[in-house]
């Protein structure tokens, strides 16, 4: 037990990569120490995962705004012509709003860790806003010569926050378009499975090599970094879906094959009949409200609640 004590004075001191001696004898005090030594290797490891996070805010922070001084100054250091000035504008505005988006994201999974993000917990229309996240992303689709479609065979109905469920499934389909090439496809399907709400979507895009599968939500983990910049991802968004996910009570994996494409599948709870039963609508409305669906979806949202 002194042996312990001493031990334990030193980790206090701030070495988490300190253990306990673990005695032989098969008594409480064995049970202690390992159970001891099991929290400070989860505490090491949570600390460790803190400090990168950090470490990789501090650098994905810097770049943008080291992009944007460097433009300024490039602006100020000589005459030229009004265009030129347009051009450098630009590039500033569009530095500064992935700079935005970054801390946005940063802002969300702070409040996550620290448990103060508030979820809604009302019914929502899964294969009405699996069609909003189509409609809203299919100016992009177009942009990137993908054909983009939705496959809703029937209505799902799940409990939760319809914003953040919107979040979920328009990130999902913007980084299928993203990293699919022009006349490839993305496709959202929804269904019911084994009592579960599921949503997948599914590209034929570049895939994901098997060595990075097992990173793919750690935050700013970013399987070609260049391309995920040229892109003009955070590195946050997939940490986001998980954690929205998980929340909700689902489960969210990923299976890919590189030059073949990936497929992403969610599984929520499906809403009690007394739940579903209330609050129906909402999710259209929502939809022509906050997310900028098209006025043909949210007419076929209507039509179909």
């Amino acid at each position: 037990m002194g042996r312990l004590t001493s031990a334990a004075r030193t980790i206090a001191v701030g070495d988490l990569t300190q253990r306990v001696p673990v005695p032989r004898a098969q008594d409480e005090v064995q049970r202690l120490a390992l159970t001891f030594n099991e929290m400070l290797a989860s505490l090491d490891a949570m600390f460790a995962r803190q400090r990168r996070f950090t470490a990789d805010a501090a650098h994905e922070l810097r770049t943008p705004v080291a992009a944007i001084r460097s433009l300024a100054e490039v602006a100020l250091s000589e005459r030229s012509e009004p265009e030129m000035y347009m051009h450098v504008l630009q590039n500033i505005t569009s530095e500064s709003e992935r700079l935005g988006e970054l801390i946005r994201d940063l802002l969300v999974l702070a409040r996550a860790d620290e448990g103060q993000a508030s979820f809604e917990h009302e019914p929502v229309r899964l294969d009405l806003l699996a069609q909003g996240a189509v409609a809203t992303m299919e100016h992009l689709a177009q942009e990137r010569a993908v054909h983009l479609s939705v496959q809703s065979r029937e209505q799902i109905q799940v409990m939760g926050d319809e914003a953040r469920l919107i979040q979920v499934v328009l990130n999902l389909v913007e980084n299928a378009l993203v990293y699919t090439n022009p006349g490839g496809n993305v496709t959202v399907e929804t269904g019911i499975e084994q009592e579960r709400a599921i949503l997948r979507v599914r590209d034929t895009g570049i895939g994901i090599a098997p060595e990075h599968l097992p990173h793919v939500f750690e935050r700013f983990y970013r399987t070609d970094k260049a391309r995920s910049r040229a892109a003009g991802g955070t590195g946050l968004g997939l940490s986001i879906v998980e954690w929205i996910i998980h929340t909700h009570g689902g489960t969210i994996d990923v299976q890919s094959q590189p030059e073949q494409g990936s497929l992403f599948s969610i599984s929520l709870p499906l809403a009690r009949q007394s739940e579903a039963s209330e609050g129906e609508g909402n999710t259209a409305k929502y939809l022509e409200e906050h997310v900028g669906a098209s006025k043909a979806c949210v007419k076929l949202a209507y039509t179909l609640l």
